[in-house]
């Protein structure tokens, strides 16, 4: 968000690529799932999908990491056992992002709506916030850090949702009434 650069994933491993200059390699993974730059630009995000036996897929794992793209180590934020991170974004401060967590990688369970969670950076143990259907587009982030964001399950986009506003650094949230 604060140069002309490209956060790229590809079989590989997680890319960094300048509109001028040659691509650098930021992080050699396998399955990078989902990735979100910091506000300021200076980390990136990502959940990846950690080794496991082809012979059981449900026993899959992600793990969050947090890296510095000027070519830290990446730190392992969370571990999500027999599930799926969807990275949904950061906080507006950088201290700490949000997910969705996708119980046994289900695409079905992901169509009737997940639960967001909320991870301070340096916590062990995030927080749920709301259960929504994992859009990006269905969540926006101030710059003074409130998230307004569509919540509700079911996969029919228009039934049983309302919008929210919630503070993350709280770990609160408040549904908007639906007009009449």
């Amino acid at each position: 968000p604060t140069a002309n650069v490209l956060a790229v994933s590809e079989n590989d491993g997680l890319w960094l690529v300048p509109v001028v200059g040659a691509p650098r390699r930021l992080v050699a993974t396998t399955s990078t799932v989902s990735f979100a730059w910091a506000p300021d630009g200076k980390s990136l995000a990502y959940s990846e999908t950690l080794p496991y036996d082809s012979k059981d897929p449900e026993s899959r794992s992600d793990a969050l990491y947090t890296v510095a793209v000027d070519g830290g180590t990446p730190i392992k934020q969370v571990e999500a056992p027999q599930a799926g991170i969807i990275l949904a974004g950061w906080w507006a401060d950088g201290r700490g992002v949000l997910y969705w967590l996708d119980p046994l990688h289900s695409a079905s369970l992901a169509a009737d709506g997940l639960d967001l969670l909320n991870l301070r950076l340096g916590d062990t143990k995030p927080t749920r916030l709301a259960t929504g259907l994992p859009h990006r587009d269905w969540l926006s982030l101030s710059p003074q850090g409130k998230l307004l964001m569509v919540t509700g399950s079911g996969r029919i986009v228009w039934n049983n949702k309302q919008l929210a506003l919630g503070d993350p650094t709280a770990g609160s949230v408040k549904t908007i009434a639906n007009p009449a």
